[in-house]
């Protein structure tokens, strides 16, 4: 006779997952407030980007940091979590795409990312250093979303089974 042993669900996971998304949403916060405080100088970086229409640069200026700002107060406001990490992928993943394109076809210039926040900071943001940073912001929110939305404690009741029976 086989006994049953009690399953204890793992909330690690789920709190990682979260932490994740805290913090990609942040720095989506912290870019986007330090575009909006100073569009001007973000307005001029996207000059030099040749995949933003010169007739859309005013609209991307103003548009990105604001939908940036929504999109992280949204969350952590948590109105609609899944919608607002989603669409935060979206906008990551269409920077990212533009970037790369951008990269395949010249060199990529300087992205105006933190905005004001720039003249303080000291690091890069050109080229592959770019891709990289926003690869990275790209799979925290990825890793987050999964670790929260996925059915995680299914998973771990078999790998506990297996472990306690001895497998």
């Amino acid at each position: 006779m086989t006994e049953t042993v009690p399953i204890r669900t793992h909330r690690w996971p789920r709190a990682v997952g979260h932490v994740l998304l805290w913090l990609a949403m942040g720095v989506l916060l912290v870019a986007g407030v330090g575009k909006l405080l100073d569009v001007e100088t973000f307005d001029r970086s996207l000059v030099a980007w040749t995949v933003i229409p010169s007739d859309a640069r005013l609209i991307v200026a103003w548009g990105l940091p604001t939908i940036e700002v929504f999109l992280a107060l949204a969350w952590m406001a948590r109105f609609h979590r899944r919608r607002t990490s989603l669409a935060a992928l979206v906008l990551l993943t269409s920077m990212l795409t533009a970037a790369c394109i951008q990269l395949s076809t010249t060199r990529v210039p300087s992205c105006g990312c933190f905005g004001v926040l720039e003249r303080y900071l000291t690091f890069t943001n050109d080229g592959w250093v770019l891709v990289a940073k926003g690869g990275l912001l790209l799979g925290m929110i990825l890793l987050g979303k999964w670790l929260t939305e996925a059915d995680l404690p299914m998973r771990f009741q078999s790998f506990h089974r297996a472990a306690m029976n001895g497998s």
